[in-house]
């Protein structure tokens, strides 16, 4: 079972999408997205990009066989 990363910490490999969580408003709630090679986080799927603040991250988890 994969576990929570603080983002100041480790980061995950660049373009891969992560579930992330985010503090809005003292109010956390968990998402996907993604970090570019420049350190930038996004949400997944937004058109345009939404960059977001995470505070962790975690690999998604295998499909189930």
């Amino acid at each position: 079972m994969s576990q929570w990363i603080k983002t100041e910490t480790h980061h995950p490999v660049p373009l891969i999408d992560v579930l992330v969580v985010i503090d809005f408003d003292d109010d956390p709630f968990i998402d996907m997205g993604f970090q570019r090679a420049n350190g930038d986080w996004f949400l997944t799927g937004s058109n345009p990009l939404v960059p977001i603040k995470p505070t962790h991250w975690m690999h998604l988890p295998e499909l189930p066989k």
